[in-house]
């Protein structure tokens, strides 16, 4: 469940840089003045905006999943704080990830941008629109690589700290019969 919800994080932030690198027409991705934030993370800040988007998505889905009654107020404050701690978790453990020497490559980076929905229309894949993008808007194209980047090598060190704190499975089975 934490690598689907790390999954979609990673998705909707390669999403939401991809959409503002065209909405810009090839300007440059970081803006002159920083974006409000509604958190900061170590040195990372976690954009209002993004925040904003990322919890109306999760609310949308969560009202599909129930039948599309409405949320109680109760069941929507719990979910936007758990996509708010889900944010700064990436954001801290990128952070760590660069600290500590876990890297992703290029080639990796770019393998997951083709997955985008934004590089597949219709559920293909346009490797002209790949293409265009690449050359034709490299800035962009180069920072939406490296956030794509940071979130894999955060997702990749989130999976070794499971694996290395995960108690056997033993251990798990006897600590459920002493509970």
């Amino acid at each position: 469940n934490a690598r689907r919800v790390l999954t979609l994080l990673a998705f909707l932030a390669l999403c939401a840089v991809m959409g503002r690198a065209f909405a810009q027409g090839g300007a440059p991705l970081a803006p002159k003045t920083p974006k409000p934030a509604i958190a900061i993370a170590g040195t990372g800040r976690v954009p209002r905006d993004e925040f904003e988007a990322r919890a109306s998505q999760a609310l949308r889905e969560f009202q599909q999943r129930s039948g599309g009654t409405a949320t109680p107020i109760e069941i929507s404050d719990v979910i936007r704080r758990q996509v708010l701690e889900g944010m700064i978790r990436m954001q801290l453990l990128a952070q760590e990830a660069a600290r500590t020497g876990v890297r992703v490559d290029n080639a990796t980076a770019e393998e997951q941008m083709k997955a985008s929905p934004f590089f597949n229309p219709n559920g293909t894949f346009d490797a002209s629109r790949f293409l265009m993008v690449k050359s034709t808007q490299p800035a962009a194209f180069a920072a939406a690589r490296a956030n794509v980047a940071s979130q894999l090598a955060a997702r990749r060190l989130n999976e070794q700290l499971v694996e290395r704190f995960r108690p056997s499975e033993s251990e798990a089975r006897a600590q459920a019969t002493r509970a």
